[in-house]
């Protein structure tokens, strides 16, 4: 995290919702909590959030369900397509995960372990 600290980041919402439950689920549910707030209070770490302008449940629904089908269509499960469907639709520059196989030909965004990035100084 120190190494890029100077570019612009950001995760996604799910992203830190799932580290966020690996830790509650470890028994480290202080943690967790503390983690959502630092990276809800942090000016130099972007939360990216899915962007659906709607303006009743149904319709939430709707076009959740259609933007995410689009996605899983792609061969991924809910969970990564979730991730990738709100990089994408913030335009992010690149995906940084250690599941990189999960994305393999599912995106046009490179795709990348946390060292790769770093070692291309991205």
């Amino acid at each position: 995290m120190e190494a890029t600290r100077a570019k612009d980041r950001g995760t996604t919402l799910y992203n830190l919702l799932e580290l966020s439950g690996i830790l509650c689920s470890a028994g480290k549910a202080g943690t967790a909590r503390k983690l959502v707030e630092t990276y809800a209070a942090a000016s130099d770490m972007t939360i990216l959030y899915p962007t659906l302008p709607t303006l009743s449940a149904e319709l939430f629904f709707a076009d959740y369900t259609a933007e995410l089908m689009d996605v899983m269509e792609r061969g991924l499960r809910y969970g990564d397509a979730k991730i990738l469907w709100v990089a994408e639709s913030n335009d992010a520059s690149l995906l940084v995960t250690w599941n990189t196989r999960h994305y393999q030909d599912k995106t046009s965004l490179p795709v990348m372990i946390p060292a790769e990035c770093l070692e291309k100084n991205l």
